[in-house]
């Protein structure tokens, strides 16, 4: 397992769900990989939850050049990273600020008090998040080609 804490340019060319994606980069010539953000668990793809967590992470970085740090790279070959878009918003913290998946090790409790403070998300109506929804709409039929 390989540790890394430099951040490198990347392009999202596929979302698997919200915590899971596809990205593009150069190291050693064009390499492709699958990554997971650190620090996050999203819930359940089919639930509400989890539907919208895809569609906040496609709307904010798919197909974008976006900076890359990777945090750990697996013995699966996958990476654990931080994302950040063009913005400058790291995606890992927004996801969970915005109530759309829970931190994880204990990286992210402040903003995940505060969105259930805030009734933020899936913190609006637990229940009703966590249930099965039908489609949304097109963004849910992204993948990695």
């Amino acid at each position: 397992m390989e540790r890394s804490s430099k951040r490198i340019k990347a392009r999202v060319i596929g979302i698997k769900d919200g915590c899971r994606l596809t990205v593009q980069y150069f190291k050693n010539g064009m390499t492709i990989k699958d990554a997971e953000l650190a620090n996050v668990a999203c819930l359940h793809q089919k639930s509400h939850a989890g539907r919208m967590a895809r569609r906040y992470v496609t709307e904010a970085v798919y197909t974008q050049e976006v900076d890359m740090t990777i945090l750990e790279e697996l013995r699966s070959g996958d990476l654990r990273i931080d994302l950040m878009n063009r913005d400058g918003t790291l995606l890992n913290r927004a996801l969970v600020a915005n109530g759309f998946a829970n931190g994880s090790g204990h990286r992210f409790d402040a903003e995940e008090k505060t969105a259930q403070n805030e009734k933020k998300g899936m913190w609006t109506d637990l229940r009703q998040w966590l249930n099965e929804s039908p489609a949304l709409d097109s963004l849910d039929n992204v993948s990695t080609p």
